[in-house]
Order: structure tokens, then C-alpha cells, then sequence
């Protein structure tokens, strides 16, 4: 889980991506579990996203991640996939390009490699409805915005003098309930710095303007007429 013990400064640019979610791209799956070499189907395709640890095969989450929150990796032309069920309740996956496979909507772990043959930029061929990754240029389907998890998590971890606003995409991966406890725990700190911060009413205002008391008291002198002929 996401650890809140830290000051605000490593809060806002750390706790925006689960702490599970780097780990889970880096990890090689599919290969087979050295704990139960005997067994059938000991291929670690399962990942704990309490535990944060490595990948694990059916048989080590049956006996020890009962009641964790696990999902399955899946493949899909050599490429780890994962349903959407099993972690749009644990991630924001708001913006990625999600593809139906065997009856369920999955969406891709990494990017995958680019055919320049194949992929052409899509403004400048003038497709109806597809548009381009914002970060790797795959031609995806509008409106989505990200071809994988991978692309997602590069644009949110760019900083603030790279990044880009996407219009209805929030800058964080974190799952609704986690968005909700890390504002309630980043509250104090932002009152606490707003109260330290110098108020604009605080400042001293600026000196009148001065002015010439002698030329605002003079009167005027006794009118002087000619004489009459």
C-alpha cells in the first residue's frame, strides 16, 4: 500500500502512481515456479498488488494471497495483457485503449514496438475516428489517449516543465479510494503551507502621493480692475 508518512513535497511527486505499478511492468512472467516444480500449470502468471513482490503461479496464491487482491496476466500476440475487471477497481485506467479478447475487455502491460511501414501518424493521413498515442505515436481509437499501461504511467511521471494537460485525463494512476485517503492525508500539510505563506492583504501599502501644501492653501489675490474713463 502507499505510505503517507512523507512531507508534502515527496507526496505530490511520488503517491499520483501506486506503489505496485512500476514493479508489475518490470516483471517477467510466464516463467515456471521454483517452489512447485511438480505441480501442473506452475507458470507465475499471478501478481499480488498487496504484497508487491514478484510474479507467483496459482498454486503460491491459493495457499498463501487468499484474500489479497490479485489479477492474471495474460498473453496476446506475445504480449502481457490484463482484463480490465480485475484492476479498473485497483488503478485509474481512464484514457487507455482497452481491446476485446475471449468475451473480456483487456488493455496492454508495455508499449509495443512501432512497424513504420504500418503506423503512420494519423493527422496527416486523415483517419476519421483514430488518433495517435501522445506518447508513442501507435495508432489507437478515439477517444482514447494511451496505448498501454506504460504510456500512461510515462506521461504522468513527466514533470511539470514537460507535461501536457490531456483534456478529461487526471494526472494520477491511483484508484478512487486511494485519490480520496491521500487528499484527506495532503489536507493539513496544503493548510499549513497556505497559512505560512504571505498574504497579498499583508503587504504595506504603498505611501500617498505627496503634494504641495503651500500651492493647496493659496487663495487668490484681490481682484484689479482698470479704471473708469
Amino acid at each position: 500500500m502507499v505510505n503517507y508518512n512523507l512531507n508534502l513535497n515527496v507526496l505530490q511527486e511520488c503517491l499520483y502512481v501506486p506503489a505496485w505499478l512500476e514493479n508489475l511492468l518490470s516483471i517477467t512472467f510466464f516463467s515456471l515456479c521454483n517452489v512447485h516444480t511438480e505441480k501442473a500449470k506452475n507458470d507465475c502468471k499471478m501478481f499480488c498488488l498487496d504484497c508487491n513482490h514478484k510474479a507467483s503461479c496459482i498454486h503460491c496464491i491459493a495457499s498463501s494471497h487468499e484474500k489479497h487482491r490479485v489479477v492474471q496476466i495474460r498473453r496476446s500476440s506475445y504480449n502481457d495483457v490484463v482484463r480490465v475487471i480485475e484492476i479498473e477497481n485497483a488503478l485509474n485506467i481512464s484514457g487507455i485503449q482497452t481491446y476485446r479478447i475471449n468475451g473480456f475487455r483487456v488493455l496492454f502491460l508495455i508499449t509495443r514496438p512501432l512497424n513504420p511501414k504500418k503506423n503512420k501518424i494519423s493527422a496527416k493521413v486523415g483517419f476519421g475516428y483514430n488518433t495517435n498515442c501522445v506518447m508513442c505515436t501507435r495508432i489507437i481509437v478515439q477517444p482514447y489517449v494511451f496505448c498501454s499501461l506504460e504510456c500512461k504511467l510515462m506521461w504522468t511521471k513527466q514533470s511539470e516543465s514537460e507535461s501536457f494537460a490531456i483534456e478529461g485525463i487526471s494526472r494520477t494512476m491511483l484508484s478512487a479510494e486511494e485519490e480520496e485517503e491521500l487528499h484527506k492525508k495532503l489536507e493539513p500539510e496544503r493548510l499549513l503551507e497556505r497559512r505560512q505563506r504571505p498574504s497579498p492583504c499583508a503587504q504595506p501599502l504603498p505611501p500617498p502621493p505627496l503634494f504641495n501644501n503651500a500651492n493647496s492653501r493659496k487663495r487668490k489675490g484681490i481682484p484689479r480692475r482698470s479704471p473708469l474713463m
